[in-house]
């Protein structure tokens, strides 16, 4: 893409070591245009939209305030404190800047971390809270296992969770 190959030839034809670059903006493109991922976006977006967004947003609000409810019944700081119309999809746990882009300085939250993703959970940290992110795909068993790996963390933790 951003090198130009001349008239009529393929992106995988190997030219020489003398390269000349395309005018303009064109030479800061890379890779491949990704034809499946856009056939594949074209019928997930019938999907999204046959089901509708309101019922995905209703979907997504019910499991972030069933993981938010239980995460706090289990003595963690989740960020935002109790569920209401505030909370979107995503649910945070920890306190806010405990740490850096993917790290958790807190060993409370360290070690959740390590608990949950030894579980198969996926979650990512920011900024030293572990951050969940629902949406579609997600359903009730997704938050029971999170809970249910919480739950047994704490009980082998009590000292790392605040009273």
């Amino acid at each position: 893409f951003g090198v130009d190959l001349g008239g009529g030839a393929h992106e995988a034809t190997r030219g020489s070591a003398d390269v000349k670059l395309m005018p303009g903006a064109r030479r800061f493109e890379v890779g491949n245009y990704n034809f499946p991922a856009a056939a594949a976006l074209d019928r997930s977006l019938d999907i999204l939209l046959e089901i509708g967004t309101e019922a995905i947003e209703a979907h997504v609000d019910a499991l972030a305030h069933r993981l938010a409810s239980g995460l706090l019944q289990l003595g963690l700081p989740v960020m935002g404190g109790r569920p209401g119309p505030h909370l979107g999809g995503i649910v945070s746990v920890g306190h806010l800047g405990a740490g850096g882009h993917d790290t958790a300085e807190d060993p409370a939250m360290a070690s959740l971390h390590e608990a949950l993703t030894a579980a198969g959970i996926r979650l990512s940290v920011r900024q030293g809270m572990l951050r969940f992110s629902m949406h579609l795909f997600n359903d009730t068993d997704d938050i029971e296992k999170v809970l249910h790996v919480a739950r047994a963390w704490r009980d082998a933790n009590p000292s790392m969770v605040a009273a």
